[in-house]
């Protein structure tokens, strides 16, 4: 996959990305100057690939993974492949494993990762590794709240989440704290973490704060930590019910949310149009035809 290129202080190639962004539907007004304490805002989708050999996917058993993608729209950054350990969203108190896989300056270079693979040994259907599916899309800050880096997300398709949404932990809003990993600090035995993340010495700085040794964990106030692929994190699940804690933050999901489906909001004559305006905006969205990917629980709600 494409390298994103980033210099010595860690900042990303704004060239390689300006297209993304100019063409990504970007919010006209930034939720980031508007409440203080958001450090990024942009899309984010969630998709399964089915274990190999199978064609359909009925519970977690049929998963083979759980991704999503983050596209920032607020700063110059790559799009995001992070995988999730337990192939769901974590809920309140659980704490799962996730690691970015991949970035690249564009969506359509990301979801090159997660279209269908054939097996080494040939390409029968048997062992062929079905393409992911497309389970919801939504916006997405990362917030800083003094100790904490918070996830908060709110799903814009399907509006409200359905069977397979539930299956994997997907709400209606959701927030999750992050916590990277210092990959400069010896790994539990037994848990094998792979490749570290190549971060420029401007940001390993901020591992080598506090304690000898530094911080087992950091909170990404500085969002850089998660364009190197992989950086390393947990997400630990917090409320769904963003507007309980912060009513602030959830007007501004609803107001990205409006701005992004834009004319998609306009009422239909009956409901297989409105089915009809969403596919094609999904299908534009990830450009879903050139991967093979199935866009129909995002919308219909049923994995599959």
């Amino acid at each position: 996959m494409h390298k994103v290129h980033i210099d010595k202080k860690g900042k990303v190639d704004t060239g390689s990305i300006a297209t993304q962004i100019s063409t990504a539907g970007a919010p006209k007004d930034h939720a980031i100057k508007e409440v203080p304490g958001i450090l990024e805002e942009g899309k984010i989708f969630f998709f399964y690939r089915p274990r190999k050999g199978l064609q359909e996917a009925h519970g977690l058993g049929d998963i083979q993974r759980f991704f999503t993608v983050t596209l920032p729209l607020s700063r110059p950054a790559p799009a995001r492949l992070i995988v999730v350990g337990k192939k769901h969203l974590p809920e309140r108190g659980q704490r799962f494993w996730a690691a970015v896989v991949a970035v690249a300056p564009t969506m359509d270079e990301v979801l090159e990762g997660l279209g269908p693979k054939a097996d080494r040994s040939g390409t029968s259907q048997a062992r062929l590794t079905p393409a992911a599916r497309l389970v919801g899309e939504g916006v997405y800050v990362l917030f800083d709240r003094g100790r904490e880096v918070d996830l908060l997300y709110e799903l814009e398709l399907p509006t409200y989440p359905h069977e397979a949404q539930e299956e994997l932990g997907i709400h209606k809003t959701g927030e999750l704290t992050i916590q990277v990993k210092n990959p400069y600090r010896p790994s539990p035995p037994g848990l094998g973490l792979g490749k570290k993340p190549e971060y420029p010495k401007e940001l390993q700085q901020v591992f080598c704060e506090g304690p000898p040794g530094g911080y087992a964990w950091v909170p990404p106030k500085n969002p850089a930590l998660l364009d190197f692929e992989d950086a390393k994190f947990v997400l630990i699940g917090r409320s769904p019910d963003i507007e309980r804690k912060s009513k602030s933050l959830k007007e501004l999901l609803d107001k990205a949310v409006k701005q992004d489906l834009g004319s998609e909001l306009q009422v239909h004559e009956d409901a297989s149009e409105e089915d009809s305006a969403m596919l094609d905006k999904l299908k534009s969205d990830i450009s879903a035809d050139s991967y093979g990917i199935d866009i129909h629980p995002a919308i219909d709600g049923v994995l599959d």
